[in-house]
């Protein structure tokens, strides 16, 4: 039989060449080198940024929070999102009231924001003479006309109707003299 000598390395029994699992060798990285997914000292931290291609929303445009830019580097270290229209804010203008005689306007429905007009007002008609009211109207005296007052609308204060005169009177008026019981007849008795 063989016999092996004790200076031949055995398949199990690591050689003076060969690392061991507990040895670095060149091509693995050691605790005090980098590797690729911790930033090196020489890497930009992007401590400073300022803030591009931001975009304020509009009445009908979106806009964007814009892009965070790296003032060292210049690289995007976030990218801005986009923001919704903001929509019409809007109110009535150039309303005009309907008169008597004159026709309105509904008025116009314009942003406050932008000045889009965003609905015409349409014009109304007149709306007519209320029930006219008499104003001046004057008692006839003796030996003085009196005056039926004129019918005016309570509105816009237009004479809808002329009044006329009443004649003056010719004697005082004298109220009819009461009933007393001289004055009635008597009822028959049976």
């Amino acid at each position: 039989p063989t016999e092996t000598s004790e200076t031949e390395p055995t398949e199990t029994e690591p050689t003076e060449t060969e690392p061991t699992e507990t040895e670095p060798t060149e091509t693995e990285p050691t605790q005090s080198e980098p590797t690729e997914t911790e930033p090196t000292s020489t890497e930009c931290q992007h401590t400073s940024t300022h803030t591009e291609n931001d975009r304020e929303a509009t009445c009908t445009e979106g806009g964007d929070s814009g892009d965070k830019i790296c003032d060292s580097c210049g690289a995007t270290v976030a990218t801005g999102e986009n923001t919704p229209a903001k929509g019409h804010n809007t109110e009535i203008r150039n309303k005009k009231e309907a008169s008597c005689t004159e026709g309105g306007y509904t008025g116009d429905e314009v942003c406050t924001v932008c000045g889009t007009t965003i609905a015409e007002g349409t014009a109304t008609s007149p709306k007519g003479h209320s029930e006219g009211v008499r104003q001046g109207y004057l008692a006839p005296e003796v030996g003085k006309p009196g005056y039926t007052g004129d019918l005016v609308c309570p509105d816009c204060n237009t004479v809808l109707e002329y009044g006329s005169e009443i004649p003056a009177l010719t004697e005082p008026e004298t109220p009819p003299p009461a009933d007393t019981p001289a004055d009635t007849p008597a009822a028959d008795t049976p």
